[in-house]
């Protein structure tokens, strides 16, 4: 089972952004998610903003690109947020 972690939302076109920003040193999306060892397909999940980053994927990101946390205008999401309760 997958681990629940806390997500992070940046906004529309930031997290976009924040992947290509990061591809870009990298070569490409799929060099990207090798280098942070998750699947190709939920690297550009993150990228088409389906998905919000979880958020030590988005500290590895801003690690990576050398930026500052206090520098983005971002929310904390719960690892539960948009869930239905089941059984009704």
């Amino acid at each position: 089972m997958a681990r629940k972690e806390n997500r992070v939302n940046l906004g529309k076109g930031k997290q976009k952004e924040l992947i290509a920003a990061t591809a870009n040193k990298f070569g490409s999306v799929k060099n990207l998610s090798k280098e942070l060892r998750i699947p190709y397909s939920t690297a550009k999940g993150y990228f088409n903003e389906v998905v919000f980053l979880p958020e030590s994927i988005f500290n590895k990101l801003i690690e990576v690109n050398n930026f500052k946390k206090e520098n983005f205008c971002f929310k904390v999401i719960p690892s539960n947020w948009g869930q239905l309760i089941g059984g009704r």
